[in-house]
């Protein structure tokens, strides 16, 4: 019988790759490793500071979606969510959550039929905010703890 076909053998030379391939961090992970380092600095900064930034990463994200209206009519939320990462991520969970409610606000007064307006607004729209800003919700507290 060959050291291959002994199942404890092969068990164990299964457990040494796994753990290698643990212990060993890929390309992506490094990837990860170094832009959560490049950002430090920028949590660090005031929180005044972080929240102004945030309101601007989000007010970008609006004027960008307000240039792509006729083309996004059904995906109101869709670039409010690289706020929302961004905003978690270089800075912290406020300012993920601020990025998250701020950003379903916008969406949901301007982007939604009938615009300008908080009434009227059919139970799938309230639906779809109620589960962008709990995904939001979740990405902003998952990404702050990198």
């Amino acid at each position: 019988m060959s050291n291959l076909q002994n199942p404890i053998i092969s068990s164990a030379i299964k457990d040494e790759r796994e753990e290698l391939l643990v212990s060993q961090p890929n390309a992506s992970s490094k990837f990860i490793q170094k832009i959560v380092m490049k950002t430090r600095p920028a949590r660090s900064m005031p929180l005044w500071a972080r929240y102004i930034l945030t309101v601007g990463l989000v007010l970008l994200c609006s004027a960008a979606r307000l240039s792509l209206q006729e083309f996004m009519v059904y995906s109101p939320y869709l670039l409010f969510i690289p706020s929302v990462i961004g905003a978690a991520l270089f800075f912290d969970r406020g300012s993920g959550l601020l990025a998250v409610f701020m950003s379903g606000f916008l969406a949901f007064y301007y982007f939604i039929e009938p615009t300008h307006s908080f009434l009227h607004k059919s139970s799938g729209s309230m639906v779809a905010l109620c589960v962008y800003i709990l995904i939001g919700i979740f990405t902003a507290l998952v990404l702050e703890t990198l």
